[in-house]
């Protein structure tokens, strides 16, 4: 049996398993061409239609700027009075960025040394034990934390100074 998808040639076990790495577009939906071909016998072909996530982009021109859906949490949020709120946003890479409160007071926030995540595909089929380092993330990720008052850093928090 032989697979291609979008032209590219997809190995094939012979109990007719198989994975692809595919390249996705810059939009909210990618369409696959599957076409399945047996030697001498039969084939068909089927149009699958994905959803994919929409990527936030920054505005041409904009020196600073913030993902707005890339708050974290968003909505409604409940916990103990004793347990700080864990913040964070997307924004400007080397930016101050702030919290601003409704009465006046603001709670900084500090870029996040938590460590790059590995990607979906090493995460699901590689076993990979190696640290990561702890450095901020290249896509300018910023947390904090409101009540008590403590800053997250990685997976630590540490006081804010005032």
């Amino acid at each position: 049996m032989h697979l291609d998808i979008n032209g590219q040639s997809v190995p094939v076990l012979p109990n007719g398993a198989w994975i692809a790495w595919l390249p996705l577009p810059d939009d909210t939906v990618a369409h696959f061409v599957m076409a399945a071909t047996r030697p001498a016998s039969d084939s068909s072909r089927f149009l699958y239609r994905a959803r994919v996530a929409p990527q936030f982009r920054p505005p041409p021109g904009r020196l600073v700027w913030i993902d707005t859906t890339s708050f974290a949490p968003a909505g409604a949020v409940e916990l103990p009075l004793a347990e700080g709120i864990p913040l964070s946003v997307q924004a400007t890479p080397g930016a101050t960025v702030r919290l601003l409160l409704p009465w006046g007071s603001s709670v900084p926030l500090v870029p996040d040394t938590a460590p790059v995540g590995l990607p979906g595909g090493v995460r699901a089929f590689v076993i990979d034990s190696a640290p990561r380092p702890r450095t901020p993330l290249a896509d300018a990720m910023w947390a904090g934390c409101r009540r008590p008052r403590c800053v997250r850093t990685g997976r630590r928090h540490v006081p804010l100074s005032s």
